[in-house]
């Protein structure tokens, strides 16, 4: 059996990590920690000293003043991180403002983080507070469990274990079986898997974000108001999209494309195949949490582009994104040598194509040439969707290996981003199929009598615009869809 002092080890590394993890998202201006910390101190602090507190936010939101409270024994807490004296007193003028004195004996502030050494006195009639008993941290806490029981810290140990290891399914399952319309702020996600879900008390977002460049987004809504309450609005990324996040930035409710008509206090709402009528407040609070998710969505979406080097070109669908356009016979061109140029079949720099059905030239897949030592299979592929047109649009398509993870291994070796394969066929690829269509079409005179020219020099004069090729790169006064 581990000895109480063991078990102590062990609550104090967790209690390390916690204290870390919250100040370096405090310190990246990233406060929603402070909400997200409310559930998880609550059950902790139960433990330690044997009270019955309940999250205040998840019955009003944005209660005043105090985050948890045991009203058996008429304690709260305000659950914060900042701990400047300013702070300190606006809670408690607030407390005592809001009468809740009258309701708690005992309000403590408790401290994500560490508290400061504050001289200044804070003094009222109505109830005691001082910076000893009432202000306190994780330190605190600490030293709180080391006086508990054996039986005590096997039920805090287990409780730090089962926050800290459950699997990411059960999270999302937790948090998706909890239908409160009121939840803080929450993201659970692993390499597989990423869950979103934030309420403010009358409308409620549950969202699956991408992991990988190729997934999508999805979400669905949620609302409290009677008659709608036992309805899921659900919307995949095009409708989320072009319906939701369209005018995200365009104010509150009066810009919103799905606000059918505001009258007074009554707010129209329609969305695909359903129109409903709520409340000013209930409308203001779903406009507030489709723009969180549309900014979290954006900067998650950004990051994912930026690891496949896909940041300046427009998607076409999940994970393909528009890189060039050409005549349809340069394509050809380049189809013709990639079925020349098997990577099981030479030597060269060229042999990195796998070939495929001829009677289709719309698809290239870049393969690693069977020489190559690296782990990667797949580079990367590209393929044209009409090619009765005469010109047609390059799009990059990411490649594969079952070795790694689909986000993993963009080095331009192991498999190559976007703006690599961009410049390759720009700038390598097509002046090299031009070139060896100059050398072939040379008469006899000019191979005896003219120095032949090398690759390299040809590449300083060649210019692809000249051909009528575009580079599909988006300019910066451009967004991406």
């Amino acid at each position: 059996m581990i000895k109480s002092a063991a078990i102590i080890d062990e609550i104090v590394q967790y209690l390390s990590i916690l204290k870390y993890y919250i100040e370096i998202e405090n310190k990246i201006e990233y406060f929603d920690i402070n909400k997200k910390s409310e559930d998880f101190f609550c059950e902790l602090l139960n433990l330690v000293y044997n009270l019955e507190l309940k999250n205040l936010n998840k019955l009003q939101v944005n209660f005043p003043a105090i985050d948890i409270a045991d009203n058996k024994k008429r304690i709260c807490y305000q659950i914060t991180s900042t701990s400047t004296i300013e702070k300190i007193r606006h809670t408690l003028n607030k407390f005592r403002e809001k009468k809740l004195y009258e309701e708690y004996d005992c309000i403590n502030i408790f401290i994500l983080g560490n508290k400061n050494n504050h001289r200044t006195k804070l003094v009222y009639k109505e109830f005691k507070f001082n910076y000893k008993d009432n202000l306190l941290d994780i330190n605190d806490l600490a030293k709180e469990i080391a006086k508990k029981s054996r039986i005590e810290l096997d039920n805090i140990l287990e409780f730090f274990e089962t926050e800290f290891s459950d699997s990411i399914i059960k999270k999302i399952q937790k948090s998706d079986d909890d239908k409160s319309i009121y939840i803080s702020e929450t993201t659970l996600e692993d390499k597989h898997i990423c869950y979103y879900a934030y309420g403010l008390g009358k409308v409620r977002i549950d969202a699956y974000l991408p992991t990988n460049i190729e997934q999508q987004l999805s979400c669905r809504i949620l609302f409290k108001q009677p008659g709608l309450s036992d309805c899921m609005f659900s919307f995949d990324e095009s409708l989320t999209k072009t319906i939701l996040f369209i005018d995200s930035d365009k104010g509150l409710i009066d810009k919103r494309q799905f606000i059918w008509y505001i009258d007074g206090d009554k707010v129209g709402v329609k969305f695909p195949n359903n129109r409903f009528i709520t409340d000013k407040e209930t409308a203001q609070q779903l406009c507030i949490l489709i723009s969180k998710l549309h900014k979290y969505y954006s900067a998650r979406k950004q990051s994912l582009c930026n690891v496949v080097g896909a940041t300046n070109f427009k998607e076409e669908n999940g994970g393909e994104f528009k890189i060039i356009r050409m005549p349809i016979s340069i394509w050809s061109a380049m189809v013709d040598f990639a079925q020349k140029h098997d990577h099981f079949s030479g030597d060269t720099k060229w042999h990195i194509f796998r070939p495929l059905n001829l009677l289709k030239k719309n698809h290239i897949i870049i393969y690693k040439n069977h020489l190559n030592i690296t782990k990667g299979d797949i580079l990367a592929e590209l393929h044209v969707k009409d090619i009765s047109s005469y010109y047609v649009d390059i799009i990059w398509k990411q490649g594969y290996t079952p070795l790694l993870n689909k986000m993993d291994g963009f080095d331009n070796i192991i498999k190559w981003k976007a703006d690599f394969t961009h410049n390759w066929i720009l700038n390598e690829f097509v002046p090299y199929i031009f070139y060896l269509n100059i050398t072939k079409s040379r008469s006899v005179f000019e191979r005896l009598c003219k120095n032949k020219v090398t690759f390299e020099e040809f590449k300083t004069t060649f210019s692809y615009s000249a051909y009528n090729i575009e580079s599909l790169a988006l300019k910066n006064s451009e967004t991406r869809s």
